[in-house]
């Protein structure tokens, strides 16, 4: 039930709509709702698609020909994946003489936590891939799917590794013996 009020004012009064409590309330809940849904949705729903899924469907208008280009993309990702993965290896051996007492030991830790990691996080790739080719497959779009979603996710990871390599990189740079 609405209420109409009028608020006297020098020149002409004013009507106001005042909600009832428990239609205010559900008003707000309906907003918040919007709100809460945007803020965790819209990165996903703004998210650019990547270069080679722009290249790729640009120069080729047949699936299997895009399938086939996105799938040269994502081998080239992943050689970039195992350099990254390289290059913190690297930097992670060059900061060892830091830590005193652990060297050996340290190194020998960190390389099987990186593993596993690496190993998690291709689990969690291929499980969030195929989610997206089982969803999309309705469309008949499936492998595009899953190939567009390893990609990203491919080159998101090298990213972080590089990210994480650049970090030792520079905590830890390696120290040219002195001159005599």
């Amino acid at each position: 039930m609405l209420r109409r009020v009028s608020i006297p004012d020098d020149q002409s009064p004013v009507t106001c709509t005042i909600l009832p409590p428990h239609t205010w309330n559900t008003l707000m809940r309906i907003i918040v709702t919007i709100i809460l849904f945007a803020a965790f949705h819209a990165p996903a729903l703004l998210a650019a698609p990547d270069p080679a899924e722009i290249r790729c469907g640009a120069n080729f208008s047949d699936t299997q020909d895009i399938e086939r280009c996105l799938a040269e993309a994502l081998a080239q990702a992943e050689q970039k994946l195992a350099q990254a993965h390289e290059q913190l290896l690297k930097s992670l051996r060059q900061a060892q003489p830091r830590f005193q007492g652990l060297q050996d030991k340290a190194l020998s830790v960190v390389n099987k936590a990186l593993s596993k990691a690496q190993q998690a996080w291709s689990e969690f790739k291929d499980s969030q891939c195929s989610y997206l080719r089982d969803l999309h497959g309705t469309l008949g779009e499936d492998t595009l799917e899953h190939t567009a979603c390893a990609l990203k996710m491919v080159r998101e990871r090298t990213e972080d590794l590089l990210e994480e390599a650049r970090f030792w990189s520079e905590k830890f740079p390696v120290q040219e013996p002195p001159q005599p």
